[in-house]
């Protein structure tokens, strides 16, 4: 059974009342949008001056999503790697996200929860951190990468989560969802194959699940959210890229596939049209020159705006909104 973080419906309903106060504060929103005459492309020119709290979007004004990647929290709150500290990464880009004028309507982790073998101790530090999300009304989808274990996470987070009626129940033995946010369907797959093993699979299941989920609701912008990188070639990525390819390129209504995996914050990649986003980590980089942090993700007309928000906010990538149009 499938399990995101979910906020009680008290909650819910309070957040939902705050969200249509944030609405109606940011009303220049689509003004300001019109007078750019955005349509999912943009000159040179008028990408240096975008103002991405001003981008026409998919439903209400302001709805966005956070896209977070390669956690990689230890149960031990001081544990570092790659001179970094995991648990501090993750603690900056929460308080990041909370400090939005307007909070995100959900936040997505790409994978890698945890560090080395999914620990159940390690499921536990990361519901702590991520509270702050939950207290805070918006709710939590995560998928699962290589460092992450099973058993442990469904025991851990199934624990305080609630499963999603009716979402997401063809694969019981992986970690699938079916969500629906911001005027935006993301399918969540499961590439984990076990713990500490590199290389993903989505396997034949997941790949006939994900063919079913497309035969409907094919008006609505999907994204296939998974942690390993597509490879066409054997490499430490996605070792099925093909036949998950097979299963989306004939859908017009997939318009990108977001992974993590590899580190490294790539907005630009595209097969066949779709396009590749490779979310970067939070934890640590595995090459310097890379940048940590977490990703806003704003549906537009058209296409989409992602804007990356680095820890470090030299980052020559930090801040740059990348327009996309949809194919």
């Amino acid at each position: 059974m499938p399990f995101s973080l979910i906020p009680s419906d008290d909650h819910s309903r309070g957040e939902r009342s705050a969200h249509r106060r944030d609405v109606l504060k940011s009303g220049l929103a689509m003004a300001g949008a019109a007078a750019l005459g955005l349509s999912g492309r943009m000159t040179s020119e008028a990408l240096a001056t975008f103002d991405d709290t001003k981008a026409p979007v998919a439903s209400p004004a302001v709805d966005w999503v956070a896209l977070v990647s390669d956690t990689h929290i230890d149960q031990n709150p001081g544990a570092v790697a790659r001179e970094n500290n995991m648990t501090n990464n993750l603690t900056r880009v929460v308080a990041g996200i909370l400090a939005e004028p307007v909070k995100p309507r959900a936040v997505f982790i790409d994978g890698d929860l945890a560090y080395g073998v999914g620990r159940a101790g390690d499921y536990d530090q990361l519901l702590k951190l991520l509270k702050p999300f939950t207290d805070a009304g918006i709710p939590v989808h995560m998928a699962l990468g290589n460092h992450d274990d099973r058993d442990n996470f469904r025991q851990v987070v199934g624990a305080a989560g609630l499963a999603e009626p009716g979402r997401a129940k063809a694969v019981e033995s992986h970690h699938t969802l079916d969500v629906t946010v911001a005027g935006v369907r993301f399918l969540v797959l499961d590439s984990l194959q076990r713990p500490n093993f590199t290389p993903g699979l989505v396997g034949p299941a997941q790949v006939a699940w994900l063919g079913d989920a497309l035969k409907n609701h094919d008006d609505v912008p999907t994204i296939v959210f998974v942690h390993h990188n597509p490879a066409l070639i054997p490499t430490q990525g996605l070792t099925d890229t093909a036949a998950v390819y097979e299963a989306i390129v004939a859908r017009p209504q997939v318009k990108a596939m977001i992974f993590g995996h590899t580190h490294v914050w790539n907005p630009f990649g595209q097969h066949e049209g779709i396009k590749l986003i490779n979310l970067p980590a939070v934890a640590y980089p595995f090459n310097a020159a890379q940048p940590l942090g977490w990703t806003k993700f704003r549906p537009i007309q058209g296409g989409a705006v992602l804007t990356l928000n680095a820890l470090d906010p030299k980052h020559p990538a930090n801040a740059r909104p990348e327009v996309f149009n949809w194919r």
